[in-house]
């Protein structure tokens, strides 16, 4: 018997999982287990544990809300960790769409993080901090073709891309406003 459990100090109910969780039969079969769930919120936060006869496993999920509201025109600065990684790319996802939009690599001789890459160099900006470790990417001027899946790559080797956490940009009903609403996805290493 497979049992998937969260205990946490605040109340839930199973039916705030209908539709938004998943066991994928196909790696079910194959003798592995995992737990999907979608369209996280702050109140899915807690640890999880699954049974899966006398075994047991647990994972802390933290939903962290870093929502921000901005104008349309207005900008918004996205942070990425640049610690240990010698460059750094922009990325956005829209419409199975990804397109580079601005990278950059550190140097050796002198604590910078010159750009080689940018896509409009009129609204797009990277700098980093005076300690390169984290590198600020600014979009200027927001408007509709900025929405999509904002994804951070690092690389500290060659050919091998760490892709942190998305950063979904979306407007709000009104039109002159823009969310960004940040979606917890795990990090994924592409080669």
């Amino acid at each position: 018997m497979l049992i998937f459990e969260r205990s946490t100090s605040g109340s839930y109910c199973s039916q705030d999982y209908r539709g938004r969780a998943d066991v994928p039969k196909e790696t079910f079969l194959k003798g592995e287990c995992f737990l999907k769930l979608f369209n996280v919120t702050r109140t899915d936060s807690g640890k999880y544990s699954v049974h899966l006869g006398n075994k047991v496993q647990y994972v802390e999920l933290s939903v962290q809300d870093l929502s921000k509201i901005v104008r349309d025109n207005g900008e918004i600065t996205l942070n990425c960790d640049i610690r240990d990684h010698e460059e750094v790319a922009w990325y956005r996802l829209r419409s199975d769409q990804l397109t580079l939009l601005i990278s950059a690599q550190k140097t050796r001789t002198v604590k910078s993080l010159p750009v080689y890459y940018n896509i409009d160099k009129t609204r797009f900006i990277l700098k980093a901090d005076s300690e390169i470790r984290t590198a600020m990417f600014t979009i200027r001027n927001l408007m509709e073709d900025d929405l999509g899946l904002y994804f951070c790559g690092t690389t500290a080797e060659p050919a091998q891309m760490h892709f942190g956490n998305a950063t979904r940009l979306k407007f709000e009903a009104e039109p002159n406003q823009t969310v960004i609403d940040v979606h917890r996805t795990d990090s994924m290493t592409a080669e």
